[in-house]
This record gives structure tokens, C-alpha cells and sequence, in this order.
């Protein structure tokens, strides 16, 4: 499941096992957050070819990966940093500071904090498994791409909502941003609840037939797909209008 940011632990939430982002959401320092937090950082990496990849220990045989491996590991900085780097995990699960407030914080000392160096070089291990996992793993790969897709149903939608004035804010004052923002935000949460129950309701239904539905069927279907029929492109049909809270779902 792709988690909207690392800050969610402490927030009324599903468990967060995965996230999704493509390359532009990648840092070292990222992968680290997520390895201490006890998830899986997942990007879709452009240029793997160009990525450097690390090693624990230099002059040990990796087998066939081991020309991949080009940089050591600074371990000594990990074991002593190791308690610095729980309290920070402690701290961001227990909602005590925003990630955005932190990262931003551990990403301005650049390479001047023995910390922010020690979380550094834990997210290099954390990216080496996740790039040689992407490589190796089809059903991986497979995985990031629905993760990302369900992502860009999010957005596709907020662009079909908020069509007027191409979909821009034009208002100059922040709270009248903000309104406009939280307006949107209330539509697309009402079209994911209203999809939420009606997948509910079809599950019942097929359950009844005999027809169970597989947990990964709802690992990969999209809440915020607001059209079903043109989503599986079928034409538009004239249909009545409905008078009951949910139409029966299809045979």
C-alpha cells in the first residue's frame, strides 16, 4: 500500500507498507527515514545504469554483483550514530516532529552533521537493495508501475474536477488558495468514500454468487476512479436517474 508521506505512523491511517514516487521524490536520506520506520521505500529510478551502488565491505566476493558495487559503506558511522538515528525514528512515529520540518533540517547541514552523514549512508544500503530488487523482481517492477498509476488517477481526477480556469488558482491571497485547495480536497475524498462503499456493496455481491474476490484485486483498484465505463472505455449510454443511494452492482 503507498503511503501519502513518512509523517503518517502517527496519523488515523491504514498501515503504510509501501510508497511509491518516481525519481523526483528520491533522496539517500529518504531511503534512510523509511528504513528506520520500518517501510519500504519504492521509486521508480530514471537512469539505473547511472545510479551508484555500495557495498558493506570492500575486497568481499558479492558474486556476480560485484562490479555493480562501486562505493563502501561508511559502517562506523551507522554503529555510532545507531541510538541518534531510534530517537529520531521514535520521534517522527510519535508525531514529536514533521518529516518535511526534519528533512529539510538534515538537508540544509549538507555534510557538516555526523547524523544526518550516519541516516546518509544507512539509505544507500536501503537504495542498493531496492535497485537490485527492481532489477531482479518483475512482479516488483509490476507493483511500482500500479503504485504510480493509482497516483496519477488521484491527480487525473483533481484535473477533471477543478476544470475551470484550466484548473489553475488564480487567487492572489493565501487563504483564498487554501479554501479553493480544501474544496477540492473534500470533492475527491467524497468520490473515494462513494467508491469505497460501492466496491463494498459489489464484493457482497459476488461473495453471494460464490465469487470471492482476491486480496490483491484491492491492492491494485484505484479509489479515486471516477468513471468506471469510460475508464474501461465503453461508450457513454443515456441512463435514468437514480433514486436510490447505490445502483445495483453488475452481474
Amino acid at each position: 500500500m503507498a503511503g501519502k508521506n513518512v509523517g503518517t505512523p502517527y496519523q488515523d491511517a491504514p498501515e503504510i507498507k509501501e510508497h511509491y514516487t518516481d525519481t523526483g521524490g528520491y533522496t539517500d536520506l529518504i531511503f534512510g527515514l523509511f528504513i528506520l520506520l520500518g517501510f519500504r521505500f519504492a521509486p521508480r529510478l530514471r537512469d539505473l545504469s547511472d545510479q551508484t551502488l555500495y557495498r558493506a565491505r570492500k575486497g568481499v566476493d558479492y558474486g556476480v554483483i560485484t562490479p555493480t558495487l562501486k562505493k563502501d559503506i561508511k559502517v562506523h558511522l551507522i554503529i555510532e550514530h545507531w541510538d541518534d538515528l531510534n530517537r529520531v525514528a521514535a520521534s517522527l512515529k510519535d508525531g514529536l516532529i514533521r518529516p518535511s520540518i526534519l528533512i529539510s533540517k538534515l538537508q540544509a547541514m549538507q555534510q557538516q552533521n555526523p547524523l544526518q552523514q550516519a541516516l546518509q549512508e544507512l539509505g544507500r544500503i536501503a537504495k542498493t537493495l531496492h535497485i537490485l530488487a527492481y532489477v531482479d523482481d518483475p512482479a516488483f517492477r509490476r507493483r511500482v508501475l500500479i503504485g504510480l498509476n493509482k497516483g496519477e488517477h488521484l491527480h487525473s481526477l483533481a484535473r477533471d474536477i477543478a476544470f475551470g480556469r484550466q484548473g489553475r488558482f488564480h487567487d492572489r491571497g493565501y487563504e483564498a488558495q487554501l479554501n479553493r485547495a480544501s474544496a477540492l480536497s473534500l470533492v475527491i475524498n467524497a468520490i473515494a468514500v462513494w467508491n469505497t462503499r460501492y466496491f463494498e456493496q459489489a464484493q457482497a455481491k459476488l461473495a453471494q454468487q460464490g465469487i470471492p474476490v482476491p486480496e490483491e484485486v484491492w491492492q491494485i483498484l484505484s479509489q479515486w476512479v471516477w468513471n468506471l465505463r469510460q475508464e474501461l472505455s465503453q461508450q457513454w449510454q443515456p441512463t435514468s436517474m437514480r433514486l436510490t443511494e447505490f445502483s445495483p452492482p453488475s452481474n
